[in-house]
């Protein structure tokens, strides 16, 4: 455990000793701050209009209307910020030959692989937490239902460890960090519109494409509905990408 935390530090103070985490970070605060802003404007214009008609007013959910546009949206620009973020993460060390001084250092091939994610994870958990501002004005002033907000929560941040995940898998392919962030992309934008593709088929076939798609697990959350599925779906599928990058880094171990 002590060789992994060491690697997730040095991770971090790579990340923060040069300007693309602040880059990515601050866009994504800015992006996250905007449309938070447009939603709630949509909430409070509807609000408005139907002020004098308790029936419709009765209607109007800030769970649906603000929480749930808001964390697709933002899983969105996870989906283009998680690759840029990883690429370098095993694509730099081989590109700089750096990787043959972990390969002989008492550590092992997971032990790379779980640092490596662990710096990033807590990076992209920092990230999260600057949106504090978000939940707190809500539960302020909206009063929106608690559990699915936490739950919309809970379910950003499984699906930002799963991109980062499948990012690190991309670095471990290569030792082009633009390759690396190219074919991150890929795999994540297959993700996301294979759930199109299972709605469009039916059936057994298209209810596997659409458990296999993030945007359907995502969905649950938001709306407040847990099940153990999506938890295991996102574990497996971090899982699954931790193992084939300590097998990508094992076989640049014996060439």
């Amino acid at each position: 455990m002590k060789n992994i935390l060491h690697i997730a530090g040095k991770e971090l103070r790579t990340y923060f000793s040069s300007p693309l985490a602040y880059v990515i970070m601050f866009v994504f605060l800015v992006i996250s701050g905007y449309m938070f802003v447009v939603s709630l404007q949509f909430f409070m214009t509807a609000y408005m209009m139907y002020a004098r008609n308790t029936g419709m007013l009765d209607r109007l959910n800030v769970n649906e209307m603000v929480v749930r546009p808001l964390m697709h949206n933002l899983s969105v620009v996870l989906l283009f910020a998680a690759p840029v973020y990883t690429m370098r993460l095993i694509a730099e060390e081989k590109r700089l030959q750096t990787i043959e001084l972990l390969l002989t250092s008492p550590l092992t091939s997971l032990q790379i692989a779980l640092g490596k994610y662990l710096g990033g994870v807590v990076l992209f958990a920092i990230m999260l937490l600057f949106t504090a501002p978000v939940p707190i004005t809500l539960l302020m002033y909206g009063r929106p239902d608690a559990g699915p907000l936490a739950l919309s929560y809970l379910g950003l941040f499984l699906v930002g460890s799963m991109l980062l995940a499948v990012g690190l898998l991309a670095s471990s392919f290569t030792k082009s960090q633009l390759i690396a962030a190219l074919v991150g992309f890929g795999l994540l934008l297959m993700l996301w519109l294979i759930g199109w593709a299972g709605e469009s088929l039916g059936g057994t076939s298209g209810e596997v494409l659409t458990y296999l798609s993030v945007t359907s697990h995502l969905d649950d959350l938001t709306k407040g509905v847990f099940d153990t599925s999506h938890v295991v779906y996102f574990l497996s599928a971090i899982l699954l990408c931790l193992v084939v990058s300590q097998q990508m880094i094992d076989a640049h171990r014996w060439r």
